[in-house]
C-alpha cells in the first residue's frame, strides 16, 4: 500500500543534513576553513565583480547589461557555496539572482531600495562566508534579512510579493534546501516536460475523483506525483514532487482533506504541472519556485504530523524545526553580520569619508557661487553614497542623503531654484552623514540608543555641542525676555528664533529629539504672538521652566554626558501648561530651518546620528 510507504526510503539520508532545532536552537553553519581558504582568492575576485558591476548600474540605471556578469557570478557562486554545505548562501545568492532577473527585464524599476537590497545581501553575504573561513560560528538566521529584503525588492506591488519569512519560516526553507531526495534519475528539461505532458492528464482525472470522494483517489494523485519525482530536470523539482507525495498519501485523513487550504494548494500543484507540460524548464529560478511551493506543501501538512505518522516521518527525513529560536539567539544572530568585522567596517567609513570630502566641498563652492545647478547635478552621487550607506546599515544617514537626493530631483523637473532653507538643510544632511561616518568608523553605529546619554567615544564632541547650545540658550532666553519686557522690534524677535533654533539643531544632531521638541515649543510659542502682545505672568513663568529644564538638561550633558529623565518631563509639563505642546511634535521640528554647518566650527569628530532609534527599528522590522 502506497499510504503505508516508509517515507525516510524515498529521502537520502546522506543529503539531507539540515540543521535540527533542539529546544529553539539552531546549530550554526559548518564548514571546512581550510576549503574556503583555498578558494578564497577566486571568492574575493567574485564579489569584486559583482561590486563593481552593481555600484555602475547604480550610477547608470539605464545600463541593464551591467547586471548579467553579476547574475552569472552569483549563479556560479550559489553553485559552489552550496555544494560546500552552505544552504542560506545558495538561498541568499539564487534570490538575489531573481531580483537581477527583475531588473534585467524591467519588471522592477531600477530605484534605489532595489539596489540597496541587493548591495545588502551581497555584502551580507560575503561577510558570512569570511567568518566561515576565520572558523567563526555564525547562525544562517543572520541572513534572514537580507533574503526578506529580496523577496521584497522582486516583486513589482506589495500585493504580488510573498510574506516575509519568520525565524522559523527561513529555517524550514533551509531544511528544504539542504534536503534530496533519492533515487531520482536526472533527466533533461526536454524530457521532464515530455514525462509532465504524459502525467497531468492523470493528474486531472485524479483530482476530479478525489473531489468526487471516490475511493482509492489520494493514491492515483501520489502515484502522479511519484513519477514526477522519480524524473526531474532539476533537485528542487525532485523535492516538491516528493512533498507532495507525502501530502497525498495523507489526503485519506478526513481533518488533512477538509483543511481550509488544501483545494488551492492542489490547484497550485496542478498548475505547476501544466507549466512543466508547456515548457522545457531547468533553470536555478525555477527550482527556487518549486522550493518555495514544496515549502507550502510541508507548512500545511506539518500541523497533522500527531495524526498521520507518514507525514511525521516526512518531518524527520526533513529535519523540519519544531520550535521558535528564542529572543536572545535571534538577537545575536541579527547582530552578527553587523558587529562581526569592525576593522572591516572602520575601512568602509574611511573610504566612504574620502568619497564624501570632495562632494562636501562642491556643495560648499556651489553655495557660495550661488550655482543651484550645480548643486542639482548632485541628485545622481547623493543617490549612490545613499544606497551605499543603507548596505552598511546606516539607515538613518542613507534616509537624509535619499530625501535630499529626491528634492533635488524635484527642483531639477519643476525648474524651480532652491530656496536658503533647502540649500542649509542639505549643508545640514552632508555634515550628520559625515558624523554617522565618523561613528561607524570608531565602532559607534547604532550604539547609543538612550537620548539622554552620549556615547562615550564622542564625549568631546558632546560637551563642546552642549557648550556651544548652552551658550546660544542663555542669551536667547536673555534676548527674548528682555524684548517681552521692554518691547522691540520683529527683527529682534527673528534674531531670536535663530539663536534657539541653533540650540534645537545641537539636540537635533545628538539625537535627542525630545530635547529638540522643548526648544521648537518655546519658539513657536513665541512665533504666535504679535509684537505688540505680551505674555500672561502664568506664561512667563511656564516659559521660565521650559528655559530651566533645557539650561540644566545642558550642563549636565556638558560636565556628566548625561542628562536625567526627570529634567525633561518637568520641560515637557512646563510646555504643556504654556499650551505649545502640539507645537513642538516632531513634524513641526522638521519644517524648521536647519542648523547651519558653521555655526558648530570645527567642534564636529562624532556625535550620535539623528534619529538612531527609527534606523535601529527600521533594521529590525526587515
Amino acid at each position: 500500500m502506497h499510504d503505508e510507504m516508509s517515507t525516510s526510503a524515498g529521502l537520502g539520508h546522506g543529503a539531507l543534513r539540515a540543521a535540527r532545532l533542539p529546544q529553539g536552537t539552531e546549530t550554526a553553519a559548518a564548514i571546512d576553513p581550510l576549503t574556503l581558504t583555498w578558494i578564497g582568492p577566486a571568492l574575493k575576485e567574485a564579489w569584486g565583480r559583482m561590486q563593481d558591476g552593481l555600484e555602475s548600474f547604480a550610477q547608470n540605471p539605464g545600463q541593464v547589461s551591467e547586471l548579467g556578469p553579476v547574475r552569472e557570478q552569483a549563479l556560479i557562486l550559489a553553485g559552489v557555496l552550496g555544494l560546500l554545505g552552505m544552504p542560506a548562501i545558495r538561498l541568499l545568492l539564487l534570490q538575489s539572482v531573481r531580483v537581477l532577473e527583475a531588473l534585467e527585464h524591467r519588471r522592477i524599476s531600477a530605484d534605489a531600495p532595489h539596489v540597496e537590497a541587493l548591495m545588502v545581501a551581497l555584502s551580507r553575504a560575503r561577510l558570512f562566508v569570511d567568518l566561515q573561513r576565520r572558523g567563526e560560528a555564525v547562525s544562517s538566521l543572520a541572513l534572514r534579512a537580507a533574503f526578506n529584503g529580496l523577496a521584497r525588492a522582486a516583486h513589482t506591488d506589495a500585493a504580488t510579493a510573498a510574506p516575509s519569512l519568520s525565524p522559523l519560516g527561513f529555517l524550514e526553507r533551509l531544511a528544504l534546501v539542504q534536503a534530496g531526495p533519492s533515487g531520482v534519475r536526472t533527466v533533461s528539461a526536454g524530457e521532464a516536460r515530455d514525462l509532465a505532458q504524459a502525467q497531468r492528464p492523470m493528474l486531472e482525472r485524479a483530482l476530479l475523483d478525489w473531489l468526487r470522494a471516490k475511493p482509492g483517489a489520494h493514491r492515483a494523485i501520489a502515484d502522479v506525483f511519484r513519477e514526477m519525482m522519480a524524473s526531474s530536470a532539476l533537485r528542487e523539482e525532485a523535492l516538491l514532487w516528493w512533498c507532495a507525495t507525502q501530502l497525498a498519501q495523507g489526503l485519506h485523513f478526513p481533518r488533512l482533506a477538509e483543511a481550509a487550504g488544501i483545494k488551492p494548494l492542489l490547484g497550485r500543484l496542478n498548475r505547476h504541472l501544466k507549466m512543466r507540460a508547456e515548457a522545457a524548464v531547468d533553470s536555478p529560478l525555477a527550482g527556487l519556485d518549486a522550493l518555495e511551493l514544496a515549502h507550502d506543501v510541508i507548512a500545511l501538512a506539518a500541523p497533522y504530523a500527531s495524526q498521520l505518522p507518514l507525514i511525521e516521518q516526512a518531518l524527520h527525513a526533513l529535519s523540519w524545526p519544531a520550535s521558535v529560536p528564542g529572543p536572545l539567539e535571534l538577537e545575536a544572530a541579527e547582530s552578527a553580520l553587523l558587529v562581526a568585522q569592525p576593522e572591516v567596517m572602520a575601512q568602509a567609513a574611511d573610504q566612504l569619508k574620502d568619497a564624501l570630502a570632495p562632494l562636501q566641498d562642491r556643495f560648499d563652492l556651489a553655495l557660495r557661487a550661488n550655482d543651484t545647478m550645480a548643486m542639482i547635478a548632485m541628485s545622481s552621487e547623493f543617490e549612490q553614497l545613499s544606497a551605499t550607506l543603507g548596505m552598511l546599515e546606516l539607515d538613518a544617514a542613507a534616509k537624509m542623503l535619499s530625501e535630499e537626493a529626491g528634492r533635488l530631483r524635484q527642483a531639477e523637473a519643476s525648474g524651480q531654484p532652491l530656496d536658503a532653507p533647502a540649500r542649509e538643510r542639505i549643508a545640514t544632511t552632508l555634515m550628520r552623514v559625515d558624523v554617522e561616518l565618523d561613528r561607524l568608523r570608531m565602532g559607534m553605529a547604532h550604539a547609543g540608543e538612550d537620548e539622554g546619554v552620549a556615547a562615550p567615544l564622542l564625549a568631546d564632541a558632546t560637551e563642546t555641542f552642549a557648550r556651544q547650545g548652552l551658550e546660544d540658550l542663555l542669551l536667547g532666553k536673555e534676548w527674548l525676555l528682555t524684548l517681552w519686557k521692554d518691547g522691540g522690534t520683529q527683527q529682534r524677535m527673528g534674531e531670536v528664533a535663530q539663536l534657539l533654533a541653533r540650540v534645537r539643531g545641537s539636540f537635533d544632531i545628538l539625537g535627542m529629539r525630545d530635547w529638540a521638541r522643548l526648544v521648537q515649543g518655546i519658539i513657536g510659542y513665541a512665533a504666535g504672538m504679535t509684537e505688540s502682545e505680551r505674555p500672561s505672568v502664568a506664561d512667563r513663568e511656564a516659559v521660565a521652566d521650559v528655559f530651566a529644564s533645557l539650561e540644566y538638561g545642558l550642563e549636565n550633558l556638558r560636565d556628566y554626558l548625561h542628562v536625567p529623565e526627570r529634567v525633561l518631563h518637568y520641560g515637557e509639563s512646563a510646555l504643556v501648561r504654556l499650551g505649545a505642546a502640539e507645537q513642538a511634535l516632531p513634524e513641526a521640528v522638521g519644517e524648521q530651518v536647519p542648523l547651519e554647518p558653521e555655526a558648530f566650527g570645527e567642534a564636529v569628530e562624532a556625535v550620535e546620528a539623528v534619529e538612531a532609534v527609527e534606523a535601529v527599528e527600521a533594521v529590525e522590522a526587515v
